[in-house]
This record gives C-alpha cells, sequence and structure tokens, in this order.
C-alpha cells in the first residue's frame, strides 16, 4: 500500500473513530459509510478507569494492567476486577476496586504539630498478601509520608509533623494511600472522591492578639492563641513554654492599641471626614471600641460599623474645627477584663481651607472624558473630594490630588452649553467664578493619505469638525483586538495631524483565525486596519473606520521599506562607498512607494538636500547637490570617514544609506575600462562572424532578444520614472477600491457573459406571458427527464455524435449552456458536474483509444466541452469576486493610466504605450500635459482637477472627465461622453460647446482632423463643465453596427459602441483623421462610396511603407516595464492555491485519478489537461476580455494590451517549447523570457492544489450549493425549457432510437416519456388549429 493510503490511528483518549468509506473512482460518489471504533485497555492506568469505560476492559489487581484479555492476568492469587460491560462476574465494576471511601468529615492538621490520620477504605486485598501501607500528602507539589497500619478497612496513618510555606491561613492538600505487596509491587488506592486534608498556620495574617483569638477571624476548632507575641496553636511547643497564653476566654487582656497610621492626615474646617485609623489591637469586635477624639473633639465611629477590620482598623467622622495646627489622635478599646484599654498618636490629623484658582480647559465634548486641571491652595483636604459640573460628576483621582493641583475626567452630557464648576471636600462646597462649557462631539470626515508602513512614522492629514476642543487627540490602529496608538496635533476646528503608531501584526501561525490569517499578508497585498481616534470620551470615534463601515476608508499598513546601504551588492561598491556618477543619485531598496509620496522623502547627502525625488517600488532617484557637502550626516555626526553621508529620512524615520564620494574616477580605471571595451569589441565581432554560419531565422529571433535585453537595460531608468508616476495615479486607484469596491458585474451578466460569449442565443430572463397549461405542463415532464441521469446522458451523447452540418458547434454550446442554466435553476449543480465527469471518464478513455491524449479538452467543440467551460466559470464566480478579480482589474487601470498618459488615436485606436505591435502608434506626436479645472456643481462651486493631453479627442476629453468624477463606479450607471457636451467656459467668449468634428474645419483633399484641445487652442488650467447633450438632428439616427471590425465613429448618443467613438455628421463625406491619415489604398474617388464606407476607411490602421521593427522595441519594453509589476501580482494571484476553491481541487484530482487507472505513460498529458481546462476556459478569456467580469467601457490599445498578457499565459501553459521566427510578433517575443517565471508559478500551482487535502463529492456538492444560490432567480427556467427543447426536438428520432436501446432506459421507459412530452405539445397545438 502506497504512503498516501496507509491509516494513520490517532487515539483520543482510549479509542479512535474512523469513518470507512467506499466509493467511486470514476465521478468520486460515496456508495456507504460506516463508523467503527478501535480501543485501547493499556491506556488506562488506573483500576476505576479502566473497569468504568465503555469497553470491555479488565483489571489485574496485582499487576496493575489494565487489559481487554483477562486470562493474561498470570500473577500468583491474582485478583481480576472485570469491565463494568462484561457478564458473569462477582467484582464487577468501579465499586469493586481498592480504593478509599469517602470521608467523614473535615481532617485538620496545624502546620509543624505531629499528628494522626485516619482513612476508611474498601476491597484492599488479603492482608497475608500485602507488606506495607503509606500515606502521603501531595503539598505544594512534594510528597510527605507517613507509615500506615490497619485494622480491617481501617488504615491509620502514624504521628507525622506536616508544613507548608504559603502564607495562607489554611491549604487544602491531596491524600494518596499506596500498599505493597510481598513481591515489593506498589500499588495506589483508588481515590473516587477526591480525599482532602486541610493543613492551617494560626500565625498566618494573624499578626496581634485581638486577630489571633477574635471569634471574627479565628475557628475555635483550630485552637489558636496568643503566646509570647505570636499566634500559634494551644499545645506547640511556644504555647506550653509559656506562663502568659491569651485565649478568647482566660480573661487575659491582649496589649494595648497601637495607631500605626490614619488616612486621610487632613480634611476641611467644617469637619465630615472619614477618617480610618490602622494599627494593631484596635478591639476583638466593634464593639470594643469606646471613644475616638481628635484634638480633644469627638470623632463618630458609629456610621462605619461594616468598615470595621477586627483588631487592623476602625473609621470615624470628624466635627468642624477652625484650627490649624496638627493635633492628636486618641482611642479606647475594652480589654477582656473589662478595663479601657488607651492607644494615642501625637500631631497626625491637621484642618485646611481649600481654595481653587483656576480651571482648564473649560470647554470640551458633550460625551465628556475632558483632563480638567484644578489649581488653587490646601487642595489635598479630605477623603472624598468630589468635582461637579452642572450637577454633573467630574471624577478625580484622588491618590493623584496635592495641595496645589489635582485633575477631573468630566462625564457625558445630555445637552450642550455652559455649566457652572464646583468642587466637593468631604461635602464642603467651594464655588469657583469659572464655568465649563459642552460642545457637540467632534466629527471626522476623512484621512488623506490612508496608508503607512509598518513602522508607522507618516503624517496624515485628519479633517472634521469641532477637533479643536480636544486636548491630546491620537490616532488609534486596532488589529486584532490589538491596540496601538499615534499622537495628533490639532491645528484649526476643522482639521489637524497625526502621526501613525507602529504596528505588531500578530503571528498567524498562533491562532488561525480569519483576522490573522488576513494580516500575515500584510508584507505582500497590505491589509486594512480599524481605524480610529482617541477624542477623550468620543466612543464613537475609536472604531471610525474598518472594512465593513460604509463612507469611509480605513487606514492601510504594508510592508516597511527596505534601503539597500551602499554595501549591498546591488551596487557593485567594492567598498560599501558610493560613487557620484552624474548628477542623478539612486537608491536602492524593496517597497519604496508602498505608502509615502515624493514629497514627504526627504534626501540627505551630508548637509544638504536632494532635488526633484522620485520613487519606484525598487528605486529613488534625486538630482544631487552641486558640490560635495561636508563630512557627516545631516545632523553633523558619522564623520569619521570624511565623507558624507546619504540619508533617506522616510517621514519621520531615518535610513543611514552610507558614505558618497563626489571625487572623479582614477585615470587607471578609465584606462582599464576602455581595454575592457576593446576586448569586448573584438568579441563582438568575433560573435559575428561566427553568427554568420548560424540560419537566419535563428539570427534574427536572438538578435530581437537581444535588442530587448539592450534596450531594456537602456530604457531602465525611463522605465523607473514612468512607473513611479504611474504608481501615484494607482495610489488614487487603489484607495478609491478600499471604499467603493471593484465595479464587477451583476451576477446575471456574468453568467451571460460566461455562458453564452459569441452565442446568438440568450436566457430569457422572465416566464412567458399567459402560458399554455400543455405546455407547462410539457415543460414539467421535461424537466423531470433531465433529471434522469440515463436520459441525460443519452441525449448529450446522441447530440454531441451530430455532424457540424446538421448541429453546429454554436448551437451544442447554445445547448450545454441553457443545459446549465435549467440546472442552476433547480439546484442541481451537483447532479450536472456527476454528468458532466462521467461523459468526461468517456472522452478520457476515447482520446487514449485513438492515441491522443494530448488533444483532449483543448478545444470546446462538444456539448461536453462547454459544460465544463461554463462549470468552471460558474464555480470560479465566488473566488474571481473575492480575491483574484482585484489584481485583474488594477492591471488594467494599471495599463489604461499608462496608455492614457500618451497619445492614442481614437480613428484606428493606436496608442504610444502599448503591448501589441498591432496596436502601437509608430509616429512621433508631439503632445502636452494639461490640467482642466472640471465644474463638478456648480451650486456649491465644486471642482475637480483633471489631466488630459493637449491633443485628445473632444470624445476623449470627456472620457477622461468622467472617469475622474465617477472614479470606479460601474460604467452602466454613470453618463456616458455621447450623453454630455464638453462646455469651455473661456471668460469673455462666454460658453462655448466643443465638438470631434468642427462643423467649419476646413475639408482638405477630402480628409478632416477630428478636434482636439490643441486645434480649439484651450489653454492649460481652463474652465470646463459636462452639460447634457444637445439634441441631434432627427436624420441622424444610424449607429454603426457593434459587428463592425472598428466601431470607432457613431452618429447618435447612447451605449451600443464598446469603445471611444467620434461624434460625426452622418452627411459629411470627409474622411477622419485624428493623429496619424489612413494613407494606403483609399486615394481613388470617393464619390461613389457611402457614408458607412468612408467611415470604415478611414477607420483602418495605417502602416508606414517602410519601417523597421527595432525602431518599435523601445515603446514596447518601456510599456512592459512600466506595468511589469502589476502583470506578475495579477499572475501570482492567479496561480495562488490558496485562493482555489475546492471545485479545481475536484478536477484536478479527476484528472490524476484517470492517468493513475489508464496507467498514463506521457506525464505531460495530465498538465495539458489542467491548461486546457483552466486557463484556456477561463482565465484567458477573462484577462482578454475584463469587460466580461468587471462593469467597465475599455479602449482598443488597452485591450490590446490585454490580449498579449492573455496569449503570455496561455502560452506558459502548452507544454511544448514555443518556437519563434523571424516574423514572430514583436509582443510574443516581448514576452519569451517571462514564459519561464510563469511556468514555474503554473508547475508550483499545480503541485499545491495536488497537496491540498482530497476533496470528497459532498463537500464539492456543499460549495455548487453556495455557487447556485449566487444565480438563483436570475432566469426564467420555463423559458430556457422552451429554449432547449426547441433545439433538441429536431433529433427526437434519434434520441428516441436509442433510449429504446438502453436497457436502463428501457426500465424506466424514457423513450415513451420523451414521445409523451412530444404529442403533449404537438396534440394541443394541432387541437388549437382545430379549434381556429
Amino acid at each position: 500500500m502506497s504512503p498516501r493510503h496507509e491509516v494513520r490511528w490517532l487515539f483520543n483518549d482510549d479509542h479512535s473513530s474512523m469513518l470507512l468509506s467506499v466509493e467511486s473512482t470514476e465521478t468520486g460518489v460515496n456508495f456507504v459509510d460506516r463508523e467503527f471504533s478501535f480501543y485501547d485497555c493499556s491506556s488506562h492506568t488506573s483500576c476505576v478507569s479502566c473497569v468504568g469505560s465503555d469497553w470491555a476492559c479488565d483489571w489485574c489487581v496485582f499487576e496493575n494492567r489494565c487489559t481487554h484479555e483477562s486470562t493474561s492476568c498470570s500473577g500468583q492469587n491474582e485478583v481480576i476486577v472485570t469491565g463494568q460491560n462484561n457478564k458473569d462476574s462477582i467484582m464487577q465494576g468501579p465499586d469493586s476496586c481498592p480504593q478509599l471511601q469517602i470521608q467523614g468529615g473535615e481532617i485538620l492538621v496545624s502546620n509543624g504539630v505531629d499528628r494522626q490520620i485516619i482513612v476508611q477504605t474498601e476491597n484492599l486485598p488479603d492482608p497475608a498478601q500485602i507488606k506495607s501501607y503509606q500515606c502521603s500528602l501531595n503539598i505544594e507539589g512534594a510528597k510527605q509520608s507517613a507509615a500506615a497500619t490497619r485494622e480491617n478497612d481501617v488504615l491509620t496513618c502514624e504521628d507525622n509533623s506536616y508544613t507548608y510555606t504559603a502564607d495562607e491561613q489554611e491549604l487544602d492538600v491531596d491524600l494518596t494511600v499506596e500498599w505493597t505487596d510481598t513481591n515489593d509491587g506498589v500499588h495506589l488506592l483508588d481515590d473516587r472522591y477526591g480525599f482532602k486534608v486541610r493543613l492551617y498556620k494560626c500565625e498566618s495574617l494573624r499578626p496581634d492578639c485581638s486577630r489571633c483569638v477574635s471569634e471574627e477571624t479565628t475557628r475555635e476548632e483550630l485552637g489558636c492563641v496568643w503566646c509570647d507575641g505570636i499566634c500559634a496553636v494551644n499545645d506547640s511547643a511556644v504555647c506550653l513554654m509559656t506562663n502568659s497564653m491569651v485565649t478568647r476566654d482566660n480573661g487575659l487582656n491582649c496589649p494595648d492599641p497601637v495607631i500605626e497610621e490614619i488616612l486621610p492626615t487632613s480634611g476641611p474646617i467644617e469637619g465630615n471626614t472619614a477618617l480610618t485609623l490602622s494599627g494593631t489591637d484596635l478591639g476583638r469586635r466593634f464593639d470594643d471600641v469606646q471613644n475616638i477624639t481628635v484634638g480633644g473633639l469627638p470623632c463618630d465611629a458609629s456610621d462605619f460599623r461594616e468598615e470595621y477590620q477586627t483588631g487592623a482598623s476602625v473609621t470615624c467622622r470628624t466635627k468642624d474645627h477652625d484650627e490649624f495646627e496638627p493635633l492628636d489622635l486618641i482611642v479606647n478599646v475594652t480589654g477582656l477584663n473589662g478595663a479601657w484599654q488607651i492607644g494615642t498618636r501625637v500631631g497626625i490629623f491637621t484642618y485646611k481651607d481649600p481654595i481653587i484658582s483656576e480651571v482648564t480647559p473649560t470647554i470640551g465634548p458633550q460625551s465628556g472624558g475632558t483632563l480638567v486641571t484644578i489649581k488653587g491652595t490646601s487642595l489635598d483636604a479630605g477623603k472624598d473630594i468630589k468635582a461637579d459640573i452642572g450637577g454633573l460628576l467630574c471624577v478625580i483621582e484622588r491618590d493623584k490630588v496635592n495641595d496645589n493641583n489635582m485633575t477631573c475626567l468630566t462625564s457625558g452630557a445630555l445637552k450642550t452649553g455652559e455649566k457652572n464648576f464646583t468642587v466637593l471636600f468631604d461635602g464642603s462646597v467651594r464655588n469657583t467664578s469659572m464655568m465649563y462649557k459642552y460642545e457637540m462631539d467632534p466629527k471626522v470626515g476623512k484621512v488623506t493619505p490612508s496608508k503607512s508602513v509598518l513602522a508607522g512614522g507618516r503624517v496624515v492629514k485628519v479633517n472634521g469638525t469641532n477637533l479643536h476642543i480636544i486636548q491630546k487627540p491620537q490616532l488609534l490602529i486596532t488589529v486584532d483586538e490589538e491596540e496601538f496608538r499615534g499622537d495628533c496635533t490639532v491645528m484649526s476646528e476643522t482639521s489637524m495631524s497625526c502621526i501613525t503608531p507602529a504596528v505588531q501584526l500578530p503571528n498567524s501561525s498562533q491562532t488561525d483565525s480569519p483576522t490573522r490569517r488576513r494580516v500575515a499578508r500584510a508584507a505582500e497585498d497590505g491589509v486594512n486596519v480599524t481605524t480610529g481616534f482617541i477624542m477623550d470620551g468620543v466612543v464613537g470615534l475609536r472604531n471610525w473606520c474598518s472594512g465593513k463601515t460604509a463612507g469611509c476608508t480605513p487606514m492601510e499598513y504594508v510592508q516597511d521599506p527596505v534601503y539597500y546601504g551602499f554595501d549591498h551588492p546591488s551596487y557593485e561598491y567594492t567598498d560599501g562607498v558610493g560613487i557620484k556618477d552624474g548628477s542623478t543619485l539612486q537608491v536602492r531598496g524593496n517597497g519604496i512607494n508602498y505608502a509615502i509620496t515624493s514629497e514627504e522623502i526627504t534626501v540627505y547627502v551630508g548637509n544638504k538636500q536632494c532635488t526633484r525625488i522620485s520613487i519606484g517600488e525598487a528605486n529613488l532617484f534625486c538630482d544631487l547637490p552641486e558640490d560635495q557637502p561636508r563630512p557627516g550626516n545631516y545632523t553633523g555626526g558619522n564623520a569619521e570617514m570624511n565623507l558624507p553621508i546619504v540619508m533617506v529620512k522616510h517621514g519621520t524615520i531615518d535610513y543611514t544609506i552610507g558614505p558618497f564620494r563626489y571625487s572623479t574616477i582614477p585615470w587607471i580605471i578609465i584606462a582599464i575600462s576602455v581595454i575592457c571595451a576593446v576586448v569586448i569589441l573584438v568579441a563582438v565581432i568575433l560573435a559575428a562572424v561566427l553568427a554568420r554560419k548560424s540560419a537566419g531565422a535563428s539570427k534574427e529571433v536572438y538578435k530581437c532578444l537581444e535588442d530587448i535585453d539592450r534596450v531594456q537595460r537602456e530604457l531602465g531608468e525611463d522605465m523607473r520614472r514612468a512607473f513611479a508616476e504611474l504608481q501615484t495615479d494607482m495610489t488614487d486607484l487603489t484607495s478609491d477600491l478600499e471604499g467603493l469596491g471593484m465595479p464587477f458585474v451583476g451576477q446575471r451578466d456574468y453568467a451571460t457573459n460566461m455562458l453564452f460569449v459569441v452565442l446568438e442565443t440568450k436566457p430569457m430572463t422572465s416566464d412567458p406571458v399567459n402560458p399554455e397549461e400543455h405546455v407547462e405542463r410539457a415543460m414539467k415532464k421535461f424537466s423531470d427527464l433531465l433529471g434522469n441521469k440515463t436520459f441525460l446522458l443519452t441525449i448529450i451523447q446522441v447530440l454531441d455524435a451530430e455532424r457540424e452540418s446538421k448541429l453546429p458547434v454554436r448551437e451544442k454550446a447554445a445547448i450545454a449552456s441553457l443545459l446549465t442554466v435549467v440546472m442552476m435553476a433547480e439546484n442541481k449543480l451537483g447532479y450536472l458536474t456527476d454528468i458532466l465527469f462521467s461523459l468526461m471518464t468517456q472522452m478520457v478513455q476515447d482520446s487514449l483509444d485513438n492515441n491522443r491524449p494530448r488533444t483532449l479538452f483543448r478545444r470546446t467543440e462538444s456539448i461536453v466541452e462547454k459544460l465544463l467551460s461554463n462549470w468552471i466559470a460558474l464555480c470560479l464566480y465566488d473566488s474571481v469576486k473575492d480575491y483574484t478579480g482585484y489584481p485583474l482589474f488594477v492591471l488594467y487601470r494599471a495599463i489604461k493610466c499608462h496608455c492614457e498618459n500618451g497619445p492614442m488615436d481614437v480613428i484606428s485606436g493606436q496608442a504610444k504605450f502599448t503591448l501589441s505591435d498591432e496596436r502601437l502608434l509608430t509616429e512621433d506626436i508631439e503632445f502636452r500635459e494639461m490640467t482642466l479645472t472640471v465644474i463638478v456643481n456648480d451650486a456649491h462651486g465644486e471642482t475637480k482637477e483633471v489631466k488630459v493631453l493637449d491633443i485628445d479627442s473632444i470624445s476623449q476629453v470627456k472620457e477622461k472627465i468622467l472617469d475622474a468624477i465617477f472614479r470606479n463606479k460601474p460604467y452602466s450607471t454613470r453618463p456616458s461622453a455621447k450623453e454630455v457636451d464638453l462646455e469651455w467656459r473661456s471668460g469673455k467668449a462666454g460658453h462655448i460647446i466643443l465638438q470631434d468634428v468642427d462643423p467649419n474645419s476646413p475639408n482638405l483633399e477630402g480628409w478632416k482632423r477630428v478636434g482636439t484641445l490643441k486645434y480649439f487652442h484651450v489653454p492649460n488650467k481652463s474652465k470646463m463643465a459636462l452639460v447634457s447633450a444637445q439634441a441631434m438632428s432627427s436624420q441622424a439616427s444610424n449607429f454603426y453596427s457593434q459587428d463592425s471590425a472598428y466601431a470607432n465613429v457613431g452618429f447618435t448618443g447612447g451605449r451600443s459602441n464598446r469603445f471611444t467613438v467620434v461624434e460625426a455628421d452622418p452627411e459629411d463625406t470627409a474622411r477622419l483623421w485624428h493623429l496619424t491619415k489612413v494613407e494606403d489604398g483609399y486615394q481613388d474617388d470617393t464619390s461613389h462610396r457611402t457614408v458607412k464606407q468612408l467611415k470604415r476607411m478611414s477607420m483602418m490602421p495605417s502602416r508606414p511603407k517602410k519601417r523597421f521593427r527595432e525602431i518599435f522595441i523601445p515603446r514596447l519594453i518601456s510599456t512592459k516595464g512600466t506595468i511589469q509589476q502589476y502583470i506578475d501580482h495579477m499572475f501570482q494571484s492567479i496561480l495562488n492555491a490558496d485562493h482555489a476553491p475546492r471545485a479545481v481541487k475536484y478536477l484536478f484530482d479527476f484528472f490524476d485519478s484517470q492517468s493513475v487507472r489508464h496507467d498514463i505513460e506521457d506525464s505531460g498529458a495530465v498538465k495539458v489537461w489542467k491548461g486546457n481546462s483552466l486557463p484556456l476556459r477561463f482565465w484567458s478569456g477573462a484577462i482578454r476580455r475584463p469587460d466580461f467580469i468587471f462593469d467597465i467601457r475599455p479602449s482598443r490599445p488597452v485591450e490590446a494590451s490585454m490580449e498579449v498578457i492573455a496569449q503570455a499565459f496561455y502560452d506558459a501553459h502548452e507544454s511544448s517549447d514555443q518556437k519563434l521566427g523571424k516574423n514572430s510578433d514583436l509582443s510574443k517575443l516581448l514576452f519569451k523570457k517571462d514564459l519561464d517565471d510563469i511556468d514555474r508559478l503554473v508547475q508550483s500551482y499545480y503541485e499545491d492544489i495536488y497537496n491540498m487535502p482530497r476533496v470528497s463529492f459532498d463537500e464539492l456538492n456543499k460549495e455548487l450549493i453556495a455557487t447556485c444560490q449566487n444565480f438563483t432567480g436570475l432566469f426564467s427556467k420555463l423559458s430556457t425549457l422552451l429554449q432547449l427543447w426547441d433545439y433538441i426536438r429536431n433529433f427526437n428520432e434519434k434520441i428516441v432510437d436509442a433510449l429504446e436501446e438502453g436497457q436502463d432506459a428501457q426500465v424506466d421507459h424514457l423513450a415513451f416519456k420523451m414521445v409523451e412530452i412530444e404529442q403533449i405539445l404537438a396534440n394541443e397545438d394541432s387541437s388549437d388549429e382545430h379549434d381556429v
């Protein structure tokens, strides 16, 4: 048996239960489940637990052993106690075990005094078989033992002194009894009831005579008395040797009372202070205290009977007094003989007259919690000091009060407004002239920026209201119930600045909670944390924003930046000293730009700052000071090397990079460099000569790849700067995603896009109007038939066997998708899965019979293959929505942002920044970035700055403005560019509507240029507004068909076009051009052409007649390098097994099981099946068409770039090496070196899925039920059944023939039921015709 099938016995307690299952290796369906239990008697170590277990276990008394086979007890005169589940035995069950009986009462043993202990037992073996007995007390982890004697069933533990060290009056300890047999075998008597002995110390917590002999503190049965200044048991050695023993009834007095301390030591002159005296021998009971005086005035204790502590303390209330000198305190106590015993403390109490001079602050939030400082003289007076604000308590910390100041914490108020401030000293009122004002609680509206590194230290701005009423606000970050705080500084009523605190993420290995798993990924993806504020007592702001709070953006913490010192290998400095090379300083690292902007970073070289800082993930660039700064760092320290020190101040955190040298390179290094260059040149010439002998095509490919490497190095800094700029744009995007989420399409659109792509058939969303009864009856029977596995397998096999001439591929796909919708409506995806995997099992067999296993699942030409595609798309829905969709959307937006930073031809769909050489704008177009001030809300004066290009068409400008205003909101919920006009508010010229095609623009040789901002002479910072589109003429009613390959010109409003279109007059015969003109093949006479033909001609992408491919390489490489991080992140997320649903594991296990079952020797075949099923059927399409998943409107160059990435992803799954030739697309060459990295991710993904726990069909079915719930009620079941019937009715005869031949079908009369449905529909139809 292989290791993966070994059974491991895992015993919980004394047994292990496991489930035995019998299941199909083809479909994974369980036939039977049965639980078995395996027990182990030897795990029991006592007689009671052994014979009292649920199993057939017996106890061998003299062998101390539990066994399932009592015959194995072989000791001489062995005594066997049988288990309670065994029959026919006298000694049976726990009651028959040798054991201690339940103790009859409390056993008291004084610490350190010899005592005997009597124990009752039962079922002891014959005394002749026992050699000795021993009693033991388990005291503080150690045994203290004594020998024992036996008389019948009574054991007497001999006199012994037991001691413990804890300062406790009484201590309960366990007693155990052992007996030794004549063979020196030691046996422990079972203790079912927990036999306890109570040890006690008279001296513990009884430091004086009063507490030693008082009935309130000492039980009489303990026998404690006062002997020579110590409390001890009456028969202890110290008491037996003294003549001055004080007991509770021998008439001898305890020592006189002693006053050791009083609290408080002062009080107001009005008196009423509750004065507590502490000391020794202050009476054995409250009534012993007869009289207390302070300075000769009585101090009444009658109200404080409950506060009295025997012998230790008594409390009384002072009288008023107008002297301020220290006064004596006297207490009188009645002794045992009836006489008074007196205790005196001289000059210990003082009367004071407190005065309040200042209260600050005098304003705070309505919720309270403000710390108010009270200043004055003689404030430390009395025991109970209270502050009152208009009847509301201001809580004072009494132990922090001194004569000059004290603080109190305000309570919450029901209403705002000013209130009187008073202080009470033991009830004596001190009024003040100050008023305290309650204001409305502060509110927080926004925190920017919303990202920080784990080390904290980033300054964030907080906007809100009433922030000025808080004295010491703090930013509060909560992670997994652990709080971290950062200080804030109030700037005004509406703003304050806070420093983000350092955050420690919990170790995910400690507790496998969702929160810990989420935060453990922070170093890679970032984590949203609960963001709040400590603002006095305003509780509502402590959890101001979390991932579940709407309308706010919680703080996101990301990995700390890592700055590499100059000694890092990436710099290639031999001595760890940076060297000036040009005017730019480069600092390397990792995660530099994760949560910072270049404006928040300061770079010091010595005591001078760098300028023009730009940052990316792995690099920081800045312009060096012209002259070498002074040695040391910017604070003047660390000047030992006589070189300036480069330091990066990342927010408020300093990073030391290392010493930096400005001196020029020595001449010998130059000479060596020249020699090396000559050697390299000679080597290159030799390599070129040898290369001539290689094949031309290979040389072309390798040359192109070398060019790519070279250009990548040359463009490295440009790409890093472009990436840094892109990161700034993407920071705002990701912040919006945290608050708004992705614009994910609805479940109905997702299902339609995935199941019915390129199909004319679409599922109906509503039932037919007033359906006829016979139709409903027939479809009910049809639905029941589809639920029969034999029937459904038969019709799929019959229809898939039809040739394409009779049943085209698209109609097979429609049948599969309609069937999928029906199964979803009936919550039968589990049943459909069983059908699908049964059919795939046959497909595997057929492919092996034809010796073509690698072609399996490559195409979607059959119903089974389309069913597989549909199944995967539905099962991935939750995973895509919750995990893998996010990096795909971020990649799409990154490409979109980068494309829009350069020229994009709205007619041809070409762009300067794209990954597709087909969509690459090959002309060098001059352009300038502009910023438009867009009026968002005229009434409130709300504006927004939007970045555009001066060569953008008016439609492109409108799209960019709409993108900026609506950010990541679903495209279907916002206005389209066709529904609004762009209004230029140009001052004196008034309001001007700008259009794509200016009616007054010249027609030059049949060409008319699309209007741009540059064409209309719009200056930078111009004011713009979007207004409702003006009504178009009635004749402008034609839109180009969506089927047009270049649907980029339109004539009316609406949303039918997938891409941004140019608004054109249909009567205008001129050809339109934006950035480049169409040149080839369209210079002939246009008089005979229709408007549609003319527009299509203008939309054809142009190519210069002569272009070298090498010219295009830098642009493609620059674009790829800029967005590379987002591409990598998407691939890593897609190929992360942690996000894979159970359906993927189940599918891949099916492929693996088929490989084992058929003993397939081709190891790559299974990889091909997995690649053809998941990447080919879902991810390639999802990457290529992100609008299937997201509610967006892509542009042509963006979609072209996504297609290139999708193709690279698909190529990486190909088992054979990619053969590239000289005519291969540059985009393929561009990703050639990435394929190995993607392939490694793929292999790791497959291995991780393989190593996941096996998924049973029941577990899968639970997930499929949840999947069905995502799409419940979206489509009409009746309409879908009718659509499905319309497709298969043409093949009813063949289906019926097949059903009549099948044995299982014959048993269920399936052919008859099929014919019955047809007759119901046919008869009623003919009846209707007859009635007519």
